[in-house]
């Protein structure tokens, strides 16, 4: 299921070598025709991604509460991606996971995953550099400026991502969509400033 080249030029607002998701490599990059164009394709040997979410609920400490419940929200997300014109890369509807990509919007392998009692949107950004300098000073100051989410690091502090959550009992359109706008605006207006980070 996950083992299908992806053969669509990619927008990466930052250069690294593969796509993490909770430290597990579900994608790797190659060089395109543009500094910062990339054909993306699927690392075999990863079929369930429920094997990358385990940890993560383990160190959040929620449920993954009632399956029948969740599959009805994840119907209602993936409906909302639809409607926001969002391009489904991959899903797993058992664990109810999205991985969604708009080019133009800067949506590269955004990873929605539906679980009571939250919806959570993470995008890996970059590898942290070997000498990030000021980097973690100039994070939280860009996410001052973020309408929605934030800038965060994984639990390893080696990557950088962008990461929102937001509640599915009052989940609508509006609140989805705010998200996405959200992220394409900090790939924005901070991607120049990522991409000389992630080459220090």
């Amino acid at each position: 299921m996950y083992g299908d080249i992806v053969t669509k030029g990619m927008y990466i607002p930052a250069r690294h070598d593969v796509f993490w998701y909770n430290s597990t490599i579900i994608a790797s990059v190659g060089a395109g025709p543009r500094t910062s164009f990339f054909m993306v394709h699927v690392v075999k040997g990863v079929t369930d991604l429920s094997e990358t979410h385990g940890s993560f609920y383990r160190r959040c400490g929620y449920h993954r509460g009632l399956k029948g419940k969740c599959m009805a929200d994840f119907q209602t997300v993936k409906s909302y991606v639809h409607e926001l014109h969002l391009f489904i890369v991959r899903e797993d509807p058992a664990q109810h996971i999205l991985i969604v990509q708009d080019d133009e919007r800067g949506i590269n392998n955004l990873v929605i995953d539906c679980e009571e009692p939250l919806l959570i949107f993470e995008q890996m950004i970059m590898d942290v550099p070997p000498n990030p300098g000021d980097m973690f000073c100039r994070l939280l100051q860009m996410n001052r400026t973020l309408v929605h989410g934030a800038f965060a690091l994984t639990e390893d502090g080696k990557q950088v991502l962008f990461r929102d959550t937001l509640r599915i009992e009052n989940l609508d359109l509006n609140e989805m969509q705010g998200t996405i706008e959200a992220l394409s605006l900090a790939m924005a207006e901070h991607a120049a400033e990522l991409i000389a980070f992630s080459q220090q």
